[in-house]
């Protein structure tokens, strides 16, 4: 049985440490997105002339497709592997960011909301997959205490931040901000799981394991 020493000795490698925030970036990007629209829904109403009831839509379309994607997680990750398919998330949740910040009517909003929600449900579903994957199994309860804090701020940063975004400027910067931090999360994912891979330090596991209750059972 580990003693608590053992755990705070434990030390990531610089590689495992840039995956662990490129995971950070990657997960607090969807619970931002949850909270931080609300603040600007008055402001996308009178842009785009939508209705009450469309607005509504704005934001249960992306909680909807988001659940909807988790049912699948579990087989794609079988099929393309835990990194392609989280770096596939973050590119689809980066491409809807971006087709939200340019939406010309509501409808486009919408379709484009329901892209952000498929790459949201990547993200939150496979991001435990990748970090086990990354640091294994004995230092996996140090890794998710890095992770806690940010994931925690990171809804209740999200009105906070819409609020500072629409004073200097309008409902479309809530969606431009997603495109820089996507990026830099896509490029240090890329950049550091290459480099474990380059030492030998990724665990060949089984993806199906690391979605199992069992798996981080004592």
């Amino acid at each position: 049985m580990k003693s608590a020493n053992d755990t705070e000795n434990i030390v990531f490698s610089k590689a495992q440490r840039w995956v662990i925030v490129s995971l950070i970036f990657g997960v607090c990007l969807p619970l931002i997105d949850a909270t931080i629209l609300g603040v600007a829904l008055p402001d996308l109403s009178a842009s785009l002339s939508a209705s009450v009831t469309q607005i509504q839509w704005v934001s249960v379309l992306y909680t909807l497709v988001a659940a909807v994607t988790v049912t699948v997680c579990a087989w794609a990750t079988r099929q393309w592997g835990a990194k392609t398919f989280w770096i596939t998330g973050l590119v689809i949740f980066t491409v809807g960011s971006g087709l939200c910040s340019v939406s010309p009517t509501i409808n486009w909003l919408l379709v484009s909301r329901a892209v952000q929600g498929v790459g949201a449900g990547i993200l939150m579903t496979v991001m435990q997959t990748v970090l086990v994957h990354t640091v294994g199994k004995p230092p996996l309860k140090t890794a998710m205490a890095t992770m806690a804090v940010p994931t925690v701020l990171a809804p209740i940063a999200g009105p906070l931040l819409a609020g500072y975004l629409l004073h200097i400027g309008d409902w479309r910067m809530i969606f431009y901000i997603n495109l820089p931090i996507g990026l830099v999360a896509i490029v240090l994912v890329r950049i550091s799981v290459i480099a474990i891979a380059r030492f030998g330090l990724v665990r060949s596991l089984d993806p199906p394991v690391f979605l199992s209750p069992y798996f981080y059972a004592k």
